[in-house]
């Protein structure tokens, strides 16, 4: 028998039954025709696919965990649902059965959901390369056999960055670059990308779950799903440890993948992995020759200050963050810039080779262990030894040219780098003092 369907008129269904009309007129070869009493039996078979069947991510982890289904009808013989989804280590495809009793089904019987437990794998957010056809099945009893009716999912579950790293440029770059992975190929809305609108935010997912755009000043794709941000290097945009990353989220955002598919206010946040620090260590004289024009230097004070700041345009201050007390205008010396933790010191000699005053780079170590020392967007910091031009006997100096020597050590991981760097400096007192 061939039933036409036809969605505004009812049909039989699984676990429905039928007999013989007893006014339908037929009978066997003997003559035998039923009654109003003819026996009835159960239909075999399966549901009705369903309409539509769209697998997501509900809490934004990265993992597929929920089938959302929308059918024509009850299910009536449905006695599980069964779902497959790819494995981005493997690539082969998980398999996860839901039982009846585990399904989630509305009043009317016709919107089910599938609660995934576990979960698919985690970056697993698109259908594999074969096409999401077939991905789910029904399961239906026919006796002693079971049946299985195969359909299609929707892939409705948001890509999400499954790695980001932040690679230091060299020191006079302006620009670092922010290396985000993305777990599927992605999308850029290019009207949006033109106008540089935001494609991956930052901050602390604890403090908010929307973050900050990540400001850059262009992107390259350098494969399907994966891109690298030109971000700045300022105060403004300064990535620290602990740190993390997500998708913008929409309708501001530009990214989404190719089934259109973009994370809203929640999205999976993905710790930021800092590349290494370009090692650095410059010397250069603060000021080459200083002049006296007769200021007073106190007769209490050391010769020589240690002084540190986080770059040029900082204030200058003591190790412990306290104010230096003194006018950079009235010294000279050098300025190290550095990224790394120096054990030594500074030491100064005249023209011919005596010794006038040193400083100990103790102080500054102790410093940077408090965190007292500030820090530029990278994390450099700069070391000044301000030497007022006096002598060891107190008195100023008297003019010429004057070597500063930096000897000691510079860490680089379990490794300790000898530094023995010199810089001449100027010392100039008028004839008329």
């Amino acid at each position: 028998m061939i039933l036409l369907y036809d969605p505004a008129k009812p049909e039989p269904a699984p676990g429905d039954s039928l007999r013989f009309a007893a006014a339908a007129g037929l009978s066997d070869l003997l003559g035998n025709r039923p009654g109003d009493s003819a026996k009835s039996v159960a239909i075999q078979g399966t549901d009705r696919l369903p309409r539509s069947a769209r697998i997501v991510d509900t809490n934004a982890d990265g993992r597929a965990d929920e089938v959302v289904l929308r059918f024509p009808y009850p299910l009536h013989a449905t006695q599980a649902l069964g779902f497959l989804w790819p494995d981005p280590a493997t690539g082969a495809l998980d398999s996860e059965r839901v039982p009846l009793s585990r399904l989630e089904v509305d009043s009317g019987g016709l919107l089910v959901i599938a609660h995934l437990d576990p979960a698919f794998s985690f970056g697993s957010t698109s259908c594999p390369a074969a096409g999401c056809a077939s991905l789910g099945w029904m399961e239906s009893d026919a006796g002693a056999d079971t049946l299985k009716t195969r359909f299609a999912l929707r892939d409705g579950v948001n890509l999400v960055i499954t790695s980001a790293t932040l690679r230091y440029a060299f020191q006079d770059s302006a620009f670092d670059t922010l290396k985000v992975v993305f777990s599927e190929p992605v999308s850029f809305d290019s009207t949006k990308a033109a106008a540089l609108a935001p494609l991956i935010s930052w901050g602390l997912p604890s403090a908010d779950s929307s973050g900050a755009p990540v400001p850059y000043a262009g992107y390259l794709a350098t494969g399907p799903n994966e891109i690298d941000l030109l971000v700045p290097v300022s105060d403004s945009f300064r990535l620290t440890p602990g740190d993390s990353v997500r998708i913008t989220a929409k309708p501001e955002g530009s990214v989404s993948d190719t089934s259109g598919n973009s994370p809203g206010n929640f999205a999976h946040w993905t710790p930021v992995v800092f590349g290494p620090t370009p090692l650095e260590l410059t010397i250069k004289p603060y000021t080459p020759v200083r002049t006296y024009t007769g200021w007073t230097i106190p007769p209490n004070q050391s010769n020589v200050t240690v002084l540190v700041r986080g770059g040029p345009g900082s204030p200058w201050q003591l190790p412990d963050g306290s104010s230096p007390g003194i006018d950079t205008s009235h010294v000279t010396g050098v300025v190290v810039r550095t990224d790394r933790e120096v054990l030594g010191g500074f030491f100064l000699y005249d023209n011919l080779g005596v010794f006038v005053t040193s400083a100990d780079l103790t102080p500054v170590n102790t410093a940077i262990g408090n965190k007292t020392v500030p820090l530029d967007p990278r994390g450099f910091y700069e070391v000044f030894f301000a030497w007022d031009g006096r002598a060891r006997n107190g008195r100023p100096a008297s003019s010429g040219v004057y070597l500063v020597r930096l000897y000691g050590w510079k860490k680089e991981g379990n490794q300790s780098i000898l530094v023995n760097d010199v810089q001449n400096i100027g010392w100039r007192i008028p004839a008329n003092r």
